[in-house]
């Protein structure tokens, strides 16, 4: 990664960090590639967390919890990685009432979003 995208992701991170503490989303997006690897400092600076990761039928996806989609950007951004992608979800992925639906629902449920960072 250049130089100039460093600062780019760095500025952006402090950006969202001096907004201030807000209520987290989750959001089940779907991927080109498995989310392997991520740094856990970059996510704590970020204030995100990866819930569940996972391949179903030939298809990767991620669901990670996140203040809004402007914190996913920032983070997508940051490990050169486009989403395909992004569904914001209406209740908790690991909650009992998510539990007791199949994957193959389960990956329908929520809102799919307008996403500008995705392909």
């Amino acid at each position: 990664m250049n130089h100039s995208a460093k600062n780019a992701i760095m500025s952006a991170a402090t950006a969202l960090v001096l907004a201030g503490p807000a209520a987290a989303d989750q959001y089940i997006i779907s991927l080109s590639e498995p989310l392997d690897g991520v740094s856990t400092g970059l996510l704590d600076t970020l204030k995100i967390a990866v819930v569940d990761s996972f391949a179903y039928q030939g298809e990767n996806f991620a669901v990670i919890e996140a203040p809004n989609d402007a914190y996913l950007e920032a983070f997508f951004s940051a490990i050169t990685t486009t989403p395909v992608s992004l569904r914001q979800l209406p209740i908790d992925w690991t909650g009992e009432a998510m539990a007791a639906i199949d994957t193959s629902a389960r990956l329908r449920f929520g809102d799919l979003i307008t996403c500008g960072f995705c392909s």
